[in-house]
């Protein structure tokens, strides 16, 4: 009976060995790297056009403010002043130095508004270089696990066939009771008598498991709850 479940155990175990090794593949880690680089670079893209609309809609408004503050200022200019008193020029000169320093102001608006729109560009350019060098990254990346899973997954097939082909040969209770320990995270299930201790976390049995030990062919580990056996 212990012979059986020992059997399954070390068969499962290379399955873990097997899954363990195309889990961390390197490869994998790469693949999954380049694909959160590639949505992350895509988000930006958005950012940007929103960005580019943004100072897009600035620059029309800040244009057509300039052009309207522009006819303004020049009918102002053309203003007769013949017939205008001292408090009168000094309005009219007033307006014209607002409208002047409004034109200035936004002038720079509007020289703001192009470098922000070059720098937009070169960003742009930068994200859709990084996307596609990602994405390069990302077929190798493929490629490389792909052959991997080439590999690994053949052999993995193979030792569950040979699980499900030992589970049939083992006691159903003991066999449930193995499966309930690997739910709760218990690997190896089933650990040797190291002395009057178990292997799988060196605690010393009572005199009282030991004799249960002996009666059952396995007893629980007060401690790690592995199920400890008699070699």
């Amino acid at each position: 009976m212990l012979t059986q479940i020992l059997n399954y155990q070390a068969t499962e175990s290379k399955l873990i060995k097997l899954q363990r090794e195309l889990n961390n593949n390197k490869a994998k880690d790469s693949l999954a790297k380049m694909v959160a680089t590639v949505k992350q670079e895509q988000a930006n893209l958005i950012t940007l056009e929103n960005q580019a609309k943004e100072i897009f809609d600035g620059f029309e408004k800040c244009k057509a403010e300039y052009a309207q503050v522009e006819k303004a200022l020049e009918k102002l200019i053309a203003t007769p002043i013949d017939d205008k008193g001292e408090k009168e020029l000094a309005d009219l000169n007033k307006k014209i130095t607002d409208m002047a320093n409004k034109l200035s102001n936004l002038g720079r608006s509007v020289s703001k508004s192009s470098m922000l729109a070059n720098q937009i560009l070169k960003d742009f350019e930068r994200v859709k270089k990084n996307i596609i060098i990602s994405k390069e990254k990302h077929k190798q990346a493929k490629e490389e696990y792909d052959k991997v899973l080439t590999t690994l997954e053949p052999q993995i097939e193979d030792v569950k066939k040979q699980l499900a082909s030992l589970e049939k040969q083992i006691d159903p209770k003991i066999m449930a009771r193995y499966k309930q320990s690997r739910n709760d995270g218990i690997f190896p299930v089933f650990v040797p008598l190291n002395g009057k201790s178990c292997g799988g976390c060196s605690m010393s049995l009572s005199a009282a498991y030991e004799s249960k030990l002996n009666a059952n062919g396995y007893v629980e580990c007060e401690q790690c709850r592995r199920l400890i056996y008699k070699k």
